[in-house]
C-alpha cells in the first residue's frame, strides 16, 4: 500500500470533527509510520480484554467485533473495512495514552475477527504522540 493511499485511508478513518485539527502534512507523516500486517480469514485480531495501544486501519478485507465494550460504551455488532461503514478502530487508546505510566488506557472486551483475508495498517500509540 503506498503512501497516497495510506494517506487517504488515514483521512477517511478520522472520526468526524477530529479532521479538522490534522494538516495534510501531519496525515502524511503519521501515514509513514503505520506498519502493514496481514491476516487471514479466520484470524482473531483482538481478545477479549486486550489493552489496545494503536489505531488499527482495516485496508483490505473484513472484520466484525462481537459483544464490544469500550469504557462505559457497549456495542452488539460493528464491521470495518473498506466497504463497511467503520475503517478502523482505537481511536480512544491513541486519544487517551499518555506519558504519564499511570493515566488510565480504556479496556477493551469483546472479539475482533476475521471474516476476509485482509491488510490492516496500524498506528501505535507511541507514534502518535
Amino acid at each position: 500500500i503506498d503512501a497516497d493511499e495510506r494517506t487517504s485511508l488515514l483521512r477517511k478513518a478520522i472520526p468526524d470533527g477530529m479532521l479538522h485539527y490534522f494538516t495534510e502534512d501531519d496525515l502524511r507523516e503519521l501515514s509513514l509510520v503505520m506498519t502493514t500486517h496481514s491476516f487471514e480469514a479466520g484470524d482473531v485480531l483482538v481478545k477479549k480484554e486486550d489493552r489496545l495501544n494503536s489505531l488499527v486501519i482495516i485496508a483490505k478485507g473484513l472484520v466484525v467485533a462481537k459483544n464490544v465494550s469500550m469504557g462505559k460504551r457497549s456495542y452488539d455488532e460493528q464491521r470495518f473495512g473498506p466497504e463497511s461503514p467503520k475503517l478502523g478502530f482505537g481511536w480512544q487508546s491513541l486519544l487517551s495514552s499518555s506519558n504519564n505510566a499511570r493515566a488510565p488506557i480504556p479496556n477493551f472486551k469483546g472479539r475482533i475477527l476475521a471474516q476476509s483475508d485482509g491488510v490492516a495498517l496500524m498506528l501505535s500509540a507511541e507514534s502518535f504522540r
